[in-house]
C-alpha cells in the first residue's frame, strides 16, 4: 500500500467515527439541587427528556419534542410553572435580593440611630447647662454628670458605628 490509500483509508475511518458519534442518543435532565445536565444516559429515578437522537446537531439542540412543563418547572416561556418548582438559580437570585433588602433596611436603621446621635452630641456638647423637660413638662437643668454620660455615650456609639 502506499502513502495514498493509507490516507485514504485512515481519512474514511475518522469519517466514519465521526458520524457514528453524530448517531448517540442525548437526554437533558435536572438533579434535585436544579442542576441541569446532558449526556447519553440519564439516572433511572429522575425524569428526563431527549434533546437529540441520531442527528447531527450544530450548537444547543432543541428538545424534539416542545414539553410545556420541563422537569425544572420552567416551561417553554421561560417562566416557572409554580411557586414551588422555581429553578435552583432563582431561588439563589431571590435570596441574593431579599438579603440586599434586608441589608439597605439595617444600613437606614442605623443612618437614623447616627443622625439621632450627632444631634444628642451637638446638643450636649458646647453647653454646660442643658435644660430639659422632666415627666409633667417643666424645664429643668440637666445635672453635668447626667451630660456628661449622655455625652460619651452618643460620641462612642457614632465612634464605633457611624461614619
Amino acid at each position: 500500500m502506499n502513502k495514498r490509500q493509507i490516507l485514504v483509508l485512515l481519512l474514511g475511518l475518522g469519517l466514519g467515527c465521526a458520524f457514528s458519534a453524530g448517531a448517540e442518543t442525548v437526554y437533558r435532565w435536572v438533579d434535585q439541587d436544579g442542576v441541569v445536565h446532558f449526556g447519553g444516559e440519564p439516572p433511572a429515578d429522575v425524569p428526563s427528556t431527549i434533546v437529540s437522537a441520531g442527528r447531527e446537531t450544530s450548537g444547543l439542540a432543541a428538545p424534539t419534542e416542545p414539553d410545556a412543563s420541563s422537569p425544572d418547572g420552567v416551561p417553554a416561556t421561560g417562566q416557572p410553572a409554580d411557586k414551588e418548582s422555581i429553578s435552583y438559580a432563582e431561588q439563589r437570585r431571590r435570596e441574593r435580593a431579599q438579603r440586599r433588602e434586608e441589608q439597605m433596611k439595617a444600613n437606614a436603621e442605623r443612618n437614623q440611630k447616627c443622625a439621632a446621635m450627632r444631634q444628642q452630641r451637638d446638643a450636649l456638647e458646647p453647653s454646660t447647662r442643658v435644660i430639659v423637660n422632666d415627666e409633667n413638662g417643666n424645664p429643668v437643668r440637666m445635672a453635668d454628670e447626667d451630660r456628661l454620660a449622655r455625652l460619651d455615650e452618643a460620641k462612642t456609639y457614632l465612634a464605633k458605628n457611624c461614619r
